[in-house]
């Protein structure tokens, strides 16, 4: 599946969302940075929230005049239209169809930046809950290792297996 990602600053966003996995045996560091990543990615996503508002008020307004040129316009035996169709050729033109696609954009875009804060809200509310966890014992380093063996395991291709001679 492919993974989706925001159009205001993806490469921040990647960034990010690669920061979310914990490292048990990087735990200082995890703990050091996690105040700042909070941060970062709660600017991003202001920002990317203040995007599309403003880009929902376009949207308005040129829905708004696409509405009101529609209204001059006259009907059929010179009768005012209906709300309801200019509605529906509202829908057709290039500029409301252009206006309505980067608002959607950017809502998905603020959502996105809006599941990162929240991964990295989580992140250090299980970085505070591991720390508990080693601080008591519960946790050892031997664990945090033999669970890293056997990912590098999984992770990496088996090794070929070399028959053994015999000297007869």
């Amino acid at each position: 599946m492919n993974s989706v990602e925001p159009k205001f600053l993806p490469e921040v966003y990647r960034f990010l969302k690669a920061k979310l996995e914990t490292d048990l045996l990087q735990m200082d560091v995890e703990v050091s940075e996690i105040a700042t990543l909070v941060q970062d990615a709660a600017e991003k996503a202001a920002m990317a929230a203040e995007i599309r508002d403003s880009l929902k008020d376009a949207f308005s307004l040129v829905s708004a005049k696409i509405g009101d040129k529609l209204r001059k316009d006259l009907g059929p035996n010179g009768k005012e239209k209906a709300e309801a169709r200019i509605d529906s050729e509202k829908i057709l033109d290039p500029d409301y169809q252009k206006a309505r696609l980067e608002y959607s954009e950017a809502r998905l875009d603020a959502s996105l930046w809006e599941s990162i804060v929240e991964g990295m809200r989580t992140k250090s509310q299980h970085l505070r809950t591991a720390s508990d966890q080693l601080l008591s014992g519960y946790i050892t380093q031997d664990f945090i290792l033999q669970k890293r063996r056997e990912q590098t395991r999984k992770a990496s291709p088996p090794s070929p297996r070399i028959p053994l001679r015999s000297s007869a």
